[in-house]
């Protein structure tokens, strides 16, 4: 278990080195592009196997907080977003809007508990956030994102089907098969290889484009800072206990930005991925901070 424990305890360290492999050694990631959103649908299955939608139906019915951070998760940085419509391409406008109202990481559960937080919270909320957003992300994507780029809401819907409720059905079977057991024994470190590995496949085919649009990038960089940071906060003075206010804070901050960015790239090209691909960048750039001071604070 020593090899399990020194993963968990750098987790933001794994995560950005792939962030840093996808500029080094674009073509490796550009390899595994094809193959991005079946490690993601994956990492989903591993995420999953925790859920019991029942039980965390029930849960949430208890905590109207759940229902705020909901809302705090797929609505707050998109009004934000809003405001800067005038000053962004229309390319740029439909990708931020996509990637604010986007659910939270399925990893928020591993995250959480990594932070010394509350993970059953965050399982709760990133199970329903996930599970609603086939229906829930076109919905506010045709609210929010008025371009002139074609959205077709069916086609966004069934790409989210697919690469969250098709993991969702199989973990389901899995369990009642019972063989989750040796699978949940190894699924942590495992979900961080592969997290790793969708990371470096979603970023690298768009290097080239990040390094010949720095201006813009720099300026999305600021922007997704901005809202990630203030949803975490946000959030975190929801909760009651210290752990709570972890848990909520992680699962509002840290977007699924894997799904993002693939669900982006099957629809609509590099341009418009290029706003997930800063969420994918400032998301794990701020879990260096964040681990070390709340590991820090826990210890103290």
């Amino acid at each position: 278990m020593k090899i399990t424990n020194l993963i968990r305890d750098n987790t933001w360290l794994i995560i950005f080195l792939a962030l840093v492999l996808s500029f080094v050694l674009p073509s490796v990631g550009v390899f595994l592009q094809p193959y991005a959103p079946y490690l993601l649908m994956l990492l989903m299955f591993l995420s999953c196997l925790d859920i019991r939608l029942l039980s965390v139906l029930k849960n949430i019915k208890k905590h109207t907080r759940g229902l705020i951070i909901l809302a705090i998760i797929h609505v707050f940085a998109a009004v934000i977003v809003l405001f800067l419509k005038p000053f962004l391409s229309d390319e740029l406008y439909l990708g931020l809007v996509i990637a604010a109202v986007m659910p939270s990481g399925m990893s928020v559960v591993y995250l959480s508990k990594l932070c010394k937080g509350d993970p059953s919270q965050a399982l709760v909320i990133t199970s329903l956030s996930n599970v609603s957003s086939p229906i829930i992300v076109p919905a506010l994507v045709l609210l929010f994102a008025r371009t002139s780029i074609s959205i077709d809401p069916i086609s966004m819907a069934l790409t989210m089907l697919k690469f969250v409720i098709a993991p969702l059905v199989l973990a389901a079977i899995v369990r009642k098969i019972n063989v989750s057991g040796p699978i949940k024994k190894y699924g942590s470190p495992f979900s961080v290889f592969l997290l790793f590995l969708v990371i470096w496949g979603v970023i690298s085919p768009v290097r080239e484009l990040v390094l010949s649009n720095l201006s813009r990038a720099g300026l999305l960089f600021i922007i997704v800072s901005v809202l990630v940071v203030a949803s975490f906060f946000l959030a975190y003075v929801i909760g009651r206990s210290r752990k709570e206010k972890i848990a909520f804070g992680i699962s509002a901050g840290y977007k699924n930005f894997t799904l993002s960015t693939v669900t982006t790239l099957a629809l609509f090209g590099p341009l418009v991925a290029l706003p997930s691909v800063m969420y994918t960048i400032v998301d794990n750039v701020f879990l260096v901070p964040l681990q070390l001071v709340l590991k820090r604070n826990s210890r103290k």
